[in-house]
């Protein structure tokens, strides 16, 4: 694995912040571009939300660093 993405839920459940994680960090550390996972996105795992909930909160989050 090279990327891990973890969503952090709010009271709704729905994605509030996602945190990013790769083999050397320690912990997993809070996104704050889009290009720190651009890259790996297709092969990343994903866990406390679906896939399809993590990408619409990127697209939300950084859609001005869209390309």
């Amino acid at each position: 694995m090279s990327l891990l993405l973890v969503a952090e839920q709010d009271e709704a459940g729905a994605v509030a912040w996602v945190w990013h994680w790769r083999p050397g960090f320690l912990v997993a550390r809070p996104l704050k571009a889009l290009a720190e996972v651009m890259q790996d996105l297709e092969h990343a795992e994903i866990s406390g939300a679906s896939r399809e909930d993590v990408v619409a909160w990127l697209d939300r989050q950084f859609a001005s660093e869209a390309v």
